[in-house]
């Protein structure tokens, strides 16, 4: 794991698992959901498609799961694990 990512989907809190992979662009987050409810609408994996700025389209993406991605990405973007490998990915300060 290399965070734990804190969250709010449709005004539930909630929490999740994290791994970068920044191996090639386009680069994946990997998240393993930890509540039940959204395990159930979403399954207990989500992915994340990114250029490091944005979330990026997949061909299977449904709105649901896109608001989803958009508020892990951006509870992300707060983590210090999270902005350490991007700088360290990117080269510079963000």
């Amino acid at each position: 794991m290399d965070c734990f990512v804190y969250y709010t989907y449709r005004g539930k809190a909630s929490a999740a698992s994290a791994f970068f992979s920044f191996e090639e662009d386009p680069y994946y987050i990997f998240l393993w959901l930890h509540d039940p409810v959204h395990v159930s609408a979403f399954g207990n994996e989500i992915s994340i498609k990114t250029d490091l700025a944005k979330v990026l389209p997949k061909k299977n993406d449904y709105n649901g799961l896109v608001e989803l991605e958009s508020i892990l990405f951006a509870a992300l973007q707060q983590e210090p694990s999270f902005i350490a490998a991007k700088t360290k990915k990117l080269g510079k300060i963000i």
